[in-house]
C-alpha cells in the first residue's frame, strides 16, 4: 500500500506571471501548513496550451491521523487563493493520480 498520498495541483491562466503567482501562494499556504514534501512547479516542456499557460507540481502528505484534516486545510488555503485571484486562474486539485 502507499504510504504517502499524492496530490497533484494543475493552475492554468492566459497570463504566465499569474500562474507562478498562484502556484507560490499555494506553495507558502501548505509550508504554513507543515507540508515540507512538495516537488515542482517546473517548467513544462510544453507551457501553453490552448492559449492558457500551465504549471502543475505535486504535494505528498504521509498518510497519519491528520490526514483529513490536513486536506481539508489546504483545499479552504486554496479556495481562498483562487478568490483572492478572481477566479482568473484554473486550480485543479487530483488527489492520488494516476
Amino acid at each position: 500500500p502507499p504510504y504517502v498520498r499524492m496530490i497533484a495541483i494543475t493552475v492554468k491562466d492566459q497570463y504566465e506571471g499569474r500562474v507562478w503567482n498562484v502556484c507560490r501562494g499555494i506553495r507558502e499556504e501548505a509550508e504554513a501548513l507543515g507540508i515540507r514534501d512538495t516537488a515542482g512547479p517546473p517548467a513544462p516542456a510544453v507551457d501553453v496550451v490552448a492559449g492558457e499557460h500551465i504549471a502543475q507540481f505535486w504535494i505528498k502528505l504521509p498518510r497519519n491521523r491528520q490526514l483529513a484534516a490536513t486536506k481539508k486545510a489546504l483545499y479552504d488555503r486554496v479556495e481562498q487563493i483562487d478568490r483572492d485571484f478572481k477566479g482568473h486562474a484554473s486550480i485543479v486539485i487530483d488527489v492520488d493520480p494516476s
